[in-house]
C-alpha cells in the first residue's frame, strides 16, 4: 500500500510540471502578405461546442474563443490593411470532424510507471477539422471562398518535460494547431487571388 502511494506521488508531481497554455499559441502564423486586402471585418462561425468549468471561469477542452482571437490577429497582421475604412467582411467557417483524448488507465499506469518516466506517452488528444475562409463585399455578396483541413495530435508525457502541456490542457492545443494548419492551407490558395478579389471589393 505504501509502494502504491509513493508511485501515484511520484506520478502526480510528475504530470503538475507540464505547461499551461502558452497564449503565444494566438499568434498569426507566417509573414505578411506582400499585397495585402484592404481592411475587413473579421467574423468566426463555428459549430464547436465550448463546455464551461463547473465554476464556469474557464473553458475545458476545444475552446471556440481561441479560434476567434487566433483569427482576429491572422487577418490583421497578415491578411489585411487593418487602419483603413472597413472594405467588407472576411469569415471563417470551422467544421469539426473529430475530437478525441486517450488517457491509460490507473492499472497501466502502474504496469508501465517506468517506461512513463522516460517520455512513453500518457494522455493523446487528437483533433481534425476542416475550415473555409470567405471574403464578402459590404453588401454581402460573397466574392471569394478558400478552404482548408487541418490535423494535429499532441501527446504528453508523464515526465519533467518542459515541453508538454498540463492534460486539461491538451485538447485545448491540438484543436487550436489543427484550426491553425487548415486556415494555413486555405490562406494560401486566398494570397493566390487577392488582385481579383481587390478589385472585386472595389465595386
Amino acid at each position: 500500500m505504501k509502494n502504491s502511494l509513493t508511485l501515484f506521488l511520484s506520478l502526480f508531481l510528475l504530470m503538475t510540471s507540464c505547461r499551461s497554455f502558452d497564449p503565444a499559441l494566438l499568434q498569426a502564423i507566417g509573414e505578411p502578405f506582400q499585397t495585402k486586402l484592404p481592411s475587413l471585418k473579421p467574423v468566426v462561425e463555428n459549430n464547436i461546442v465550448a463546455i464551461v468549468s463547473v465554476n464556469g471561469l474557464s473553458i475545458q477542452g476545444s475552446n471556440p474563443f481561441d479560434v476567434k482571437s487566433y483569427f482576429e490577429n491572422e487577418v490583421k497582421d497578415v491578411i489585411t490593411q487593418p487602419y483603413q475604412e472597413l472594405q467588407g467582411v472576411i469569415k471563417l467557417k470551422v467544421e469539426n470532424y473529430e475530437q478525441k483524448l486517450r488517457a491509460l488507465g490507473s492499472f497501466y499506469l502502474y504496469i508501465l510507471y517506468t517506461p512513463l518516466l522516460f517520455g512513453a506517452t500518457n494522455r493523446t488528444a487528437y483533433s481534425s477539422v476542416g475550415v473555409k475562409i470567405e471574403v464578402l463585399t459590404p453588401s454581402g455578396r460573397t466574392v471569394g471562398e478558400y478552404s482548408g483541413t487541418g490535423d494535429h495530435k499532441e501527446k504528453q508525457a508523464l515526465w519533467k518535460d518542459p515541453k508538454s502541456f498540463k492534460s486539461e490542457e491538451l485538447q485545448r492545443v491540438a484543436y487550436l494547431l489543427s484550426v491553425k494548419k487548415a486556415v494555413e492551407e486555405a490562406k494560401s490558395k486566398l494570397a493566390q487571388d487577392i488582385p481579383r478579389l481587390i478589385q472585386e471589393l472595389k465595386n
